[in-house]
């Protein structure tokens, strides 16, 4: 494959530079663009990337020299093995309610109230589960989850949060222990012998290092990385999407320090998609699009589409309201997950707490508390409209009724789940948080961009945005022009 003139100006680059970042607009060829590097430098050398598909994709495509392996995988053999049976659903200690039962957890009084020990046992685990995706050597109050706690205080003012605080802190460092020690009944997570493998500081024995989707890379990630100064690594990514930051993902293309060069052009779609991208980015990179693909944005009328939203409430609420009107409809979604958490915002509204609340739901105490929290989550404040509109049972049903994805013609999935994924004719759904009138995009964070970015850059053909958004591209072209 004869290299593009960008892809050859990364491959004369990285002929001089121990580090390179290449910074890569969606569809612009990363993978490829690292096999080209592979092909150009025949040494012992490491493709890594976090997905498994991708993975085995990899070393189909890639040089005999090349290994290709994902982050856990390289976990897995020396610390993964040994907790294998820990990481069964069926381990001890796993849901916030069971943590509370398996380490007797008791209510946290405060003058007149309590925060529930199932709450307590939530924030510890969260407070692991952030530890985990660390790159600190030890779990400390820096892994709090202190704005839960804050809230919490808002709402029972009498809270003492450095008690509180301090509890959870001893039940978080006793469940990690716990997750570490392959006698213990209590389970474990792939994060956790991830983490132990970060903290073994490792040195991986190749001359080069290809990471792909660098922009996803937890903190513990890239120290197993950034370590391995005895090799040459590239970093291919793309910083505007970076999605993860829920998940304890920092952006590394943004932290990095290394010469950086760019793959600013997309084999995906055409100029027209090309041109929202650079809008969305605010043109830090002149999105270029395929010559060859006559991409359209605006309304259209195709009956095979794929809707992008923004949350999962949103998806499924459309996927209600379309199998109503007898509609085929697929949703890449956990409907299960969507409805055990509904199902315990029900409960906790009835004040009737299930045995195994929803882990989103169960570091509320009380309903008034969720109601609270509510007016500033979207995704919360849907769950408990449907709750008080007393439509579970109807939304239960019905996403039981689900189509298959072989016989739908209209597919629903949040920008989370379309990563990665492209399709001919898409529609953004209306529930991004674009407010401004004048511009929509202006108190968005850069999170919410960068997933606004990724959905939008899934359209290979057409691409339908949500009015406000249309009217502002309308008007960004017409500057532009």
């Amino acid at each position: 494959m004869k290299p593009t003139k960008e892809q050859q100006e990364i491959i004369d680059a990285f002929k001089t530079a121990r580090v390179l970042k290449v910074n890569a607009v969606a569809g612009s060829g990363k993978s490829s663009t690292l096999r080209l590097l592979a092909e150009h430098n025949v040494i012992p050398s490491l493709y890594v990337c976090f997905n498994k598909i991708i993975q085995q994709e990899a070393e189909t495509k890639f040089p005999e020299h090349v290994a290709c392996k994902t982050t856990h995988s390289m976990a897995y053999t020396k610390y993964g093995k040994i907790l294998q049976r820990k990481l069964a659903p069926s381990a001890k200690a796993v849901r916030s309610k069971d943590i509370a039962q398996h380490y007797n957890v008791k209510d946290f009084k405060c003058k007149e109230d309590s925060i529930l020990a199932v709450t307590v046992a939530s924030l510890a685990r969260d407070t692991v589960n952030r530890y985990q995706n660390s790159s600190d050597n030890v779990l400390s109050n820096i892994h709090l989850p202190h704005h839960e706690i804050k809230e919490l205080k808002v709402n029972h003012p009498e809270l003492n949060t450095k008690d509180l605080s301090l509890a959870v802190l001893n039940l978080a460092n006793t469940l990690w222990n716990d997750r570490c020690d392959p006698l213990s009944d209590v389970g474990a997570t792939h994060d956790t012998y991830l983490k132990m493998y970060q903290l073994s500081k490792p040195v991986l024995n190749y001359e080069i290092i290809y990471v792909d989707e660098a922009q996803d890379s937890n903190p513990a990630v890239l120290d197993i990385i950034n370590n391995q100064t005895q090799c040459k690594i590239v970093y291919v990514g793309d910083k505007f999407q970076s999605i993860y930051g829920f998940r304890g993902a920092v952006n590394a293309m943004n932290i990095i320090d290394a010469p950086t060069r760019v793959l600013s052009k997309s084999f995906r779609y055409g100029q027209s998609v090309a041109d929202v991208a650079s809008m969305i980015i605010s043109d830090e990179i002149f999105v270029k699009g395929h010559e060859n693909i006559s991409s359209v944005v605006g309304e259209f009328k195709e009956k095979n589409y794929t809707k992008i939203f923004r949350t999962n409430g949103a998806l499924l609420e459309e996927a209600v309201d379309l199998i109503n009107q007898g509609l085929d409809v697929y949703c890449e979604v956990n409907t299960e997950d969507f409805i055990r958490k509904l199902s315990s915002v029900d409960c906790l509204r009835k004040h009737n707490r299930l045995k195994y609340m929803h882990p989103e739901i169960a570091v509320f105490s009380t309903w008034e508390d969720l109601l609270e929290a509510s007016k500033e989550d979207p995704e919360l404040k849907r769950l408990v409209r449907i709750v008080k509109e007393k439509k579970v049972d109807l939304f239960i049903n019905t996403l039981k009724s689900l189509t298959s994805k072989s016989t739908a013609n209209i597919t629903l999935i949040t920008a989370h789940k379309s990563k990665g994924c492209e399709y001919d004719n898409v529609i953004i759904a209306d529930d991004y948080p674009l407010t401004d009138d004048k511009n929509p995009m202006l108190n968005m964070s850069e999170q919410e961009k960068n997933l606004l970015y990724v959905a939008c850059s899934r359209a290979i053909l057409k691409l339908q945005l949500p009015d406000k958004l249309m009217c502002y591209f309308e008007e960004y072209m017409d500057a532009r022009n």
